[in-house]
Parts: C-alpha cells; structure tokens; sequence
C-alpha cells in the first residue's frame, strides 16, 4: 500500500513530485488469542443501578455475559413496583404519577424528592444538575406482570455481586436487603456514606469496588 506523505517526510519518489511510505496493510483491531481453537475474547459485564432493567440481559443474554454489578437496585419481579406503590404519599413528596389504567403508568421525581432522598449527600452543583435533567419515567408494571419467570440457569447463573448504599432514602437498607433475599446474589458489598447516587455521593469507593469486583471474578 503506498500513502502520500506531507513534504519532509518519508523519501522522495523519482517522479521528482510527493513523497511516498510503503507498508503493510493497517489491520484495525488485532484478532482475538485462541487456545485450542476457542476465542479467549473477554465476555462483557453489566452493571445496573436503581431502577434499571440490566437483569433482561441477564436472561436473554446469559452466553454473552460474565458477571453483573447492582448498586441500590430493585429486582425483576413486578411485585416489587407494588411493594414500592403502597408508599404513603408523603413518602412520595412532589414526585408526579399519571395512570393511563387501573395502576401508575408513569412518574416524574419532584425536585424536593430529588434533592432529600436521590441526591441529599450529592453536591449543590449534582442537584442543580440532576433537577435539569428530570425526565417522566415508565413503570411498566402491566408488561412486567405478564413476563415469565427468569429462569435459574440464565439469569440465574450470571455471578451477581450487589453493592448496599447505606444512606439511600429512596431505596432503604431494609429493602434493599429483602431485594437480596429474592434475587440470586454471589456476593453483598456495602457502602456506607452513599446516597441513591452512589456514582456522585461516593464516586472512589463505588470505583474501588468495581474494580475489585472485577479483579476478583476476572
């Protein structure tokens, strides 16, 4: 392959215009090291927090996943968007619901909310921030309900390491640890000063512990 070069580099070609470099072709990506014929390619991880649904992955991409992280995290099963339902109002402060049945349909935190139980160890610039950034959220209650079961040998199977966040005012320690009991958990880690927003109330331990997660399920 021959590539035109900007002048003062490379040598001159005897057309007496240019310079040119040969080489071999550039191969983009070197290809995955094999041993006795199977890849050795990484499998990728999950990581999910509070309301995220990295489980569905879980079960419908167990051969494609190695292990998973969950951080102050609600568990697959639509009882649990019921347990969280039975909340008292006040519980709730200014957060908006709108049903569109029988049941919440959507939500949208209150700043007040935000700001006393997601984000009350975060920064006055994290709040200001994550209050610009509101967005109405689905439940998806009725489309979880008519979900089959996970299955133990997909969902199941995946190593899964949940992380605490002690001081969480929306997902408390207490429920957070009957998440645990109804859902398959490898390993309990616990972080104590963080917040629902573990990810700005405590950033290096909430690293550290990724890291040594991954070091030690590698």
């Amino acid at each position: 392959m021959e590539q035109a070069m900007e002048p003062g580099a490379g040598t001159r070609s005897r057309r007496g215009s240019g310079y040119r470099v040969t080489g071999s072709p550039y191969r983009t990506s070197p290809p995955p090291v094999s041993t006795l014929g199977r890849s050795t390619r990484p499998q990728p991880w999950w990581a999910e927090h509070s309301f995220g649904h990295g489980e569905v992955s879980g079960e419908n991409r167990r051969r494609r996943l190695r292990d998973g992280v969950q951080a102050n995290w609600t568990s697959p099963p639509s009882s649990v968007y019921d347990e969280l339902g039975k909340a008292s109002g006040s519980f709730w402060m200014d957060t908006e619901f709108k049903s569109y049945s029988n049941r919440p349909t959507t939500m949208l935190f209150g700043p007040q909310f935000l700001k006393s139980r997601l984000y009350q160890l975060c920064s006055p610039e994290d709040v200001t921030l994550g209050t610009t950034l509101l967005r109405i959220g689905s439940l998806f209650i009725e489309d979880l309900k008519d979900q089959p079961p996970f299955s133990k040998n997909r969902y199941g199977s995946v190593n899964t390491v949940y992380i605490i966040c002690a001081q969480d005012q929306a997902i408390t320690v207490e429920y957070q640890r009957s998440m645990i009991v109804k859902s398959p958990v490898k390993e309990v880690k616990t972080i104590k000063n963080a917040d629902h927003m573990a990810m700005l109330s405590t950033p290096e331990e909430l690293s550290q512990y990724l890291m040594d997660i991954a070091e030690a399920y590698a």
